[in-house]
C-alpha cells in the first residue's frame, strides 16, 4: 500500500475492510487486498469522469487512478466498497456483475447509505472542475461509523 499517490485511499481501503471484516464478517483474508496505482487508468479517467478504480478475477488488487486520492471521503469509500465487492462475490463480468454489485451493497449494507449522484471535483488531468455523471457515494454517517471503527 503506502502509495504517494494514494496515501488517502490506503487508509481508507484498510478502515473499510476492517469495518467489513468485523461488521459484516467479510473473510480476514481481504486484509491482503492492495490500493495499486495504475498510469495507464490516469489516461482512462482523464477521457471518463467515472473512472477511477477497477479490480480483475484471480487478484487481491484494486487498480486506481490517482485522482482517487481527491475525492471526499464520501465517494472514495463508495468507489472501494463497489470494488471490494466485486472480488467478494465474484462478480467480474458486464452490466449483470455492476447489477450484483450493487444489489449486494443495498441489501448487505443499507447502513452506508448507497447511491448514485453527479457529483463534481477538481480534476488533475483537465486542471479544471468536471462533473461525474451517477458515481457512487455513502452517507457521511456511514464514513464517520468507519473511522470510529
Amino acid at each position: 500500500m503506502g502509495n504517494r499517490w494514494l496515501e488517502k485511499s490506503s487508509g481508507d481501503l484498510h478502515r473499510l475492510v476492517e469495518y467489513l471484516i468485523t461488521v459484516h464478517g467479510f473473510p480476514k483474508s481481504f486484509r491482503r487486498i492492495a490500493l495499486v496505482h495504475d498510469p495507464m487508468h490516469d489516461e482512462v479517467h482523464a477521457k471518463d469522469a467515472r473512472a477511477f478504480c477497477y479490480v480483475t478475477e484471480h487478484r487481491w488488487e484494486i487498480y486506481c487512478a490517482a485522482a482517487l486520492d481527491d475525492v471526499t471521503p464520501e465517494v472514495r469509500m463508495a468507489l472501494l466498497l463497489h470494488e471490494l465487492v466485486h472480488l467478494k462475490l465474484p462478480a467480474f463480468s458486464g452490466a449483470r456483475a455492476e447489477v450484483s454489485v450493487d444489489t449486494y451493497i443495498l441489501e448487505t449494507l443499507p447502513e452506508a447509505g448507497y447511491i448514485y449522484k453527479d457529483y463534481s471535483y477538481w480534476s488533475r488531468e483537465h486542471d479544471k472542475e468536471v462533473t461525474a455523471k451517477a458515481l457512487q457515494c455513502v452517507s457521511k454517517k456511514f464514513v464517520e461509523a468507519i473511522f470510529d471503527a
